[in-house]
């Protein structure tokens, strides 16, 4: 059986997401630097991270209009924060325990 090799691009892209996702699993929230340079945008996250959409981002005091993407992990939900304008940056992960959050099923 022969492995297929993955681009380095992919390889780097999933090392680098990879590494969000632990740093929103740990509570951790990405240095200023990172925000500030864009180096995770949310093209990238759109297209190798697992998540789901939200109607509104659950703390507004980013100073600039947000838009919100959430995974879970470890009994947490991780909320993503990105900058709706330009590159749309990430700006902060803020993580929630389980008793911080409801998730309802419309019907």
């Amino acid at each position: 059986m022969t492995r297929q090799r993955r681009p380095l691009r992919t390889s780097i892209a999933s090392l680098f997401a990879a590494t969000i996702l632990i740093l929103a699993a740990t509570g951790t929230t990405p240095p200023a630097a990172l925000a500030a340079s864009c180096a995770f945008n949310y093209t990238a996250f759109e297209t190798i991270i697992p998540h789901v959409d939200l109607e509104t981002c659950p703390d507004a005091a980013t100073g600039t209009d947000t838009f919100c993407r959430a995974t879970t992990a470890a009994d947490q939900v991780h909320v993503f924060y990105f900058d709706l304008n330009g590159d749309q940056c990430l700006l902060k992960i803020e993580s929630y325990d389980e008793d911080k959050f409801e998730i309802g099923i419309k019907k």
